[in-house]
């Protein structure tokens, strides 16, 4: 019984999948740290959610692309100019070598002004 749950064999796609989903939190948190960084008054950054969707079994490395910067520094503006936490679903494309599509990320951002210590209560 080494190995096996009382449910089957293991799961042995998991650390695959989450290999991928850790590639596509950093191909959107990478966007927002870009536009975070050197922003006064400063703009707290969190993942909220994340969905998935796996096309093709990932056999060689895969590249994952966001192209969701120009709305994600429009939510981080946002958040900055009315002081409220924005809500951004930036997607993530993993592609095998060859182009195929192989996962679809949707990573929920979550933005919120930082509140100065002094202005704590």
């Amino acid at each position: 019984q080494h190995g096996h749950s009382r449910d089957g064999p293991p799961a042995r796609k998991e650390p695959a999948r989450l290999s991928q989903a850790m590639a596509a939190e950093l191909s959107t948190g990478i966007l927002a740290m870009a536009h975070l960084h050197g922003r006064n008054p400063p703009v707290s950054m969190l993942v909220v959610h994340m969905e998935a969707d796996f096309h093709k079994k990932a056999t060689a490395r895969t590249a994952f692309t966001c192209n969701d910067g120009d709305g994600m520094r429009s939510a981080i503006e946002e958040a900055a100019r009315t002081g409220e936490s924005v809500i951004f679903v930036a997607r993530s494309e993993g592609r095998s070598p060859t182009g195929e599509p192989v996962s679809e990320f949707r990573i929920t951002w979550s933005f919120k002004p930082k509140v100065p210590k002094s202005a704590v209560v």
